[in-house]
């Protein structure tokens, strides 16, 4: 049979009503007296009714994780250091994470929200806006009571994010101090005809910017709204008498077709041309690359421990930006000559 509280108050030698008060979270009995009670319970192999508990209190001690919104030809993923970090933070106040994926469609109205938490037994929202989350669900979240934090995306309030435009100026940084001086900041994912379609594409460009300015040499942007001839329009500008020996790229990835394009003319990453980018870790197939390096634990923990204290406070609060890291790879080397 399971150990029930009534065992651990007869093990721990008081009254059943203390004990469950105690099992429960109270402070305010004797801390020997607490001490007593948990050590009787680890020893009896005592296991909390849950599901009780979250009768009592109405709460479900759990917290969701929402997806970002990512259509059929799109690649989603989950970001382990992330999610550890929510899950530790969460831990050690005896809750738990949910994590969870709705359809567009359902981003509808306010009303979907308290059904969302039924569904799924959590008490708040952490949302993740790493790709671009639809207006409505942004509008859906603002106007319901539900306790939400938020994840890459650009607010005042409720969001955990990293500092982009410091990351992209000590990046530039980087390059300037290993005497580079054409430097270009290069984005395949934006138009700059229609805008960026995240906010770090802005961000990045500025602190690139900041630093070129800062320096006193002229910056220089490539790229555009590259859907395909990837490895043609890299191939173009590096044939140029004018190409830069050095880019900051918004987007890590870029460094394969770089690779690939620069390998045609016999030439090397690292040496030919210097590189440096962001993201979550430094090797991208069998390179290790310069990289700013997203804080993705501190990240999941931060988000937390800012949820805690708006439902504390009962009041939005200030958005919290966490410093990225140079991590160095083999892709940044002196001017060529």
């Amino acid at each position: 049979m399971p150990v029930t509280v009534t065992d651990v108050a007869k093990a721990a030698g008081m009254s059943q009503p203390a004990v469950s008060q105690i099992l429960n979270g109270s402070t305010r009995y004797k801390a020997t007296s607490i001490a007593k009670v948990f050590a009787a319970a680890e020893r009896l192999g005592y296991k909390p009714n849950t599901h009780a508990r979250t009768l009592r209190s109405g709460r479900f001690g759990a917290v969701a994780y929402l997806l970002p919104p990512v259509s059929a030809d799109q690649a989603g993923w989950l970001q382990e250091q992330l999610l550890i970090g929510m899950e530790a933070a969460l831990a050690a106040d005896n809750r738990h994470l949910v994590v969870a994926h709705l359809p567009d469609e359902q981003r509808s109205s306010s009303g979907d929200v308290p059904k969302m938490l039924r569904q799924w037994m959590v008490d708040a929202f952490v949302i993740d806006h790493s790709y671009i989350t639809p207006p409505s669900i942004i509008e859906m979240m603002e106007r319901s009571p539900v306790p939400c934090a938020w994840l890459n995306i650009d607010r005042p309030t409720d969001v955990v994010r990293c500092d982009e435009i410091a990351a992209s100026r000590q990046a530039t940084d980087i390059l300037l101090a290993r005497g580079h001086r054409r430097i270009a900041f290069l984005d395949y994912s934006r138009d700059p005809q229609t805008g960026s379609w995240h906010f770090s594409n802005q961000m990045r460009l500025q602190g690139y910017q900041e630093a070129m300015t800062a320096a006193g040499l002229p910056a220089r942007w490539i790229g555009g709204d590259i859907q395909s001839e990837v490895i043609a329009f890299t191939r173009a500008w590096l044939s140029k008498d004018d190409r830069p020996t050095a880019v900051v790229s918004y987007s890590a990835e870029l460094v394969h077709p770089l690779a690939q394009s620069l390998a045609f003319s016999g030439h090397n990453l690292g040496r030919e041309l210097s590189f440096i980018s962001f993201g979550t870790t430094n090797w991208m197939g069998r390179q290790r690359v310069d990289l700013m390096i997203t804080p993705s634990r501190a990240v999941g923990e931060k988000v937390i421990n800012l949820l805690d204290a708006k439902i504390a406070a009962g009041s939005p609060q200030p958005t919290r930006l966490l410093p990225m890291t140079y991590c160095a790879g083999s892709t940044i080397g002196p001017p060529p000559i």
